[in-house]
């Protein structure tokens, strides 16, 4: 489900592209517990009508899991999860683990989003941010699909 731009990952790369298939494996099947797992005690979800179709924040590993439960977010079903770039890593130089950070482009069977991961040192998700940028059959009308004339 996740495909990367580039071929050579980095660490950080590897350990987004692993969160995101499991993330995606777990939404779609829509399998709660599981999806909940992949964040940490202390984790915030701020879904943007792509998972929800509400502005919504939600917290820990309950919050995430009472999403993925609803009735809102059953239809969605991620396709895919593409990073864009190559995920950083800040906050190693402390002797603490870093803080992973990526950015996405996502694919659901309703849309198309964007949106920013961040992993903390032991792989969890610190917070996700999704956002629908287009719903598909109704995109907008630019550059090859912008009409020509007047």
């Amino acid at each position: 489900m996740t495909q990367t731009v580039e071929s050579a990952r980095t660490d950080a790369g590897t350990r987004v592209d692993s969160w995101l298939t499991e993330f995606a494996e777990a939404v779609s099947a829509g399998d709660a517990d599981r999806a909940g797992a992949l964040f940490a005690a202390e984790s915030y979800w701020r879904d943007l009508v792509s998972f929800t179709w509400n502005l919504i924040t939600v917290e820990g590993p309950s919050g995430v899991a009472e999403v993925v439960r609803s009735d809102a977010a059953r239809g969605v079903a991620p396709v895919s999860f593409t990073v864009s770039g190559e995920p950083t890593e800040a906050g190693q130089e402390e002797g603490e683990g870093g803080i992973t950070e990526a950015w996405l482009k996502f694919e659901t069977a309703v849309g198309r989003g964007t949106g920013h991961l961040r992993l903390d040192a032991e792989g969890k998700a610190f917070t996700l941010l999704t956002t629908l940028d287009e719903l598909k059959g109704h995109e907008e009308p630019r550059g090859d699909r912008r009409p020509f004339g007047t």
